[in-house]
């Protein structure tokens, strides 16, 4: 069982060929093309698509941009960018099209969410919760017992996201090295993660006597953990854990593991002495970020965290890192 490519969507309108083509590319230079499939489906069946022929108007693509009432930030910007690419793509073959300009988008905050970061003392009690839970007599399989907590301790201890673990397989593990190979990471690319001795040795335990054939960490079926099986998973464990969830948008998600992991290793290099200086480009590389934005925003995180970073980096890495940082308390 492989992560599914809807290779079967139709797209009702007159330009539905158009848009297969563009996901055919995408994929063809190494992505899923998920994502714009099911986001150029709701477009295709659109009053305004409808009457499209071979042209892509200004006003089809402005109606779709426009702003709706369940709109997040990170929403709108999906949505410019699939439409954008699409745009670019028909240009490419000779097709009207209308490119919407970049500066309309620009203005949006990239992240309205606030990452729940566990504390050291809630991420021990979650894993003892996750051990008491895999041994449940309700769970799914008796293997549970060792794959629930192995998924969240490599969730905490990799920062994967939790599409990328439940994916892993078994020939993805280098025992004697250490290291993972994420084969289908986001973005279509492959990465290696080093592991800590104590996970490996979690991991070599568990493979020993579960000698699993395929998926590392399988049902019982032999088959793939949903996304959607984790997190109910999550939330139960949450809550014997004695760690509020404080409602959608508000967290804690199963994704806060691998912001967690970000911070704590951020906070464990200062408190080591480490030089700063290198830290966001090596978590940055670690957790496959395409460059330095995305993981400045965990700098940011730290320094909330811990004002003692953001004095160190004025004092240190004036010029490196942005003053900002040291005055940004959000």
């Amino acid at each position: 069982m492989q992560p599914k490519i809807y290779n079967d969507l139709e797209f009702p309108c007159p330009i539905g060929y158009i848009i297969k083509d563009y996901i055919a590319e995408k994929r063809a230079i190494g992505g899923k093309g998920n994502t714009e499939a099911k986001r150029l489906r709701e477009f295709s069946k659109t009053p305004y698509a409808a009457i499209l022929h071979d042209e892509l108007t200004e006003e089809a693509v402005n109606m779709w941009l426009s702003k709706r009432p369940e709109d997040t930030p990170a929403g709108m910007r999906q949505r410019y960018a699939i439409i954008r690419g699409l745009a670019k793509y028909m240009c490419r073959q000779g097709y009207k099209a209308y490119v919407p300009d970049q500066s309309c988008i620009q203005k949006l905050p990239r992240h309205t969410y606030v990452p729940y970061i566990f504390s050291y003392d809630e991420i021990i009690r979650f894993m003892i919760a996750s051990e008491t839970y895999g041994k449940s007599t309700f769970c799914y399989h008796k293997w549970a017992q060792h794959i629930i907590p192995l998924i969240f301790k490599m969730l905490y201890c990799t920062g994967m996201r939790v599409g990328e673990v439940v994916a892993l397989e078994t020939s993805d593990v280098d025992f004697a090295a250490g290291v993972i190979t994420v084969k289908e990471a986001k973005f279509g690319k492959k990465r290696y993660i080093p592991i800590h001795d104590e996970l490996r040795r979690f991991l070599n335990d568990y493979v020993k006597e579960r000698q699993p054939t395929h998926f590392l960490l399988p049902t019982r079926d032999g088959g793939m953990y949903s996304t959607h099986t984790i997190y109910n998973i999550f939330r139960e464990i949450l809550y014997r854990a004695g760690i509020p969830f404080k409602g959608k948008g508000f967290g804690p998600r199963v994704h806060d593991f691998r912001h967690t992991f970000a911070v704590h290793s951020l906070l464990k290099w200062m408190y080591d002495g480490h030089d700063m200086s290198t830290a966001l480009p090596r978590i940055s590389t670690y957790l496959g970020h395409s460059g330095l934005k995305e993981t400045e925003w965990y700098l940011r995180l730290t320094i909330s965290i811990s004002p003692s970073l953001g004095k160190q980096i004025n004092q240190k890495f004036n010029s490196i890192f942005p003053k900002e940082f040291q005055d940004d308390k959000r």
